[in-house]
């Protein structure tokens, strides 16, 4: 496979980590939802990573155990592990870009003086 479509690939998957929340939670749609979660990602970098990477990381894996033919045991108990993680991912990206996205890092840094 070529190189360039693995980095789209990703590049696609980096993207597609915080459009999900952009649509619901932000309630943007089409091209400013695509611009903003870029934006998003850029400002909150630090703390998106992490989250970022688990979702690529599970869902690559996923994807290849989607293909697989679920004739063994152990690939069905796989595949619902991993569909497990993914939406334990999803859910906390939720929360987290909840967070992230109703607050300024400021008012953040100021609030976490007091906790």
């Amino acid at each position: 496979m070529p190189i360039i479509i693995v980095i789209f690939a990703y590049a696609n998957l980096v993207i597609q980590s915080t459009i999900y929340e952009q649509t619901y939670i932000a309630r943007q749609s089409g091209i400013n939802a695509i611009v903003d979660s870029l934006k998003f990602i850029i400002n909150n970098i630090l703390y998106w990573i992490l989250p970022m990477l688990a979702f690529v990381l599970i869902n690559r894996t996923f994807e290849v155990f989607s293909i697989l033919s679920l004739s063994s045991i152990d690939i069905v108990i796989r595949a619902l592990v991993q569909g497990l993680m993914l939406a334990f991912i999803y859910l906390y990206k939720g929360h987290l870009f909840n967070i992230l996205y109703s607050s300024s890092r400021r008012k953040r840094e100021f609030e976490g003086m007091f906790d």
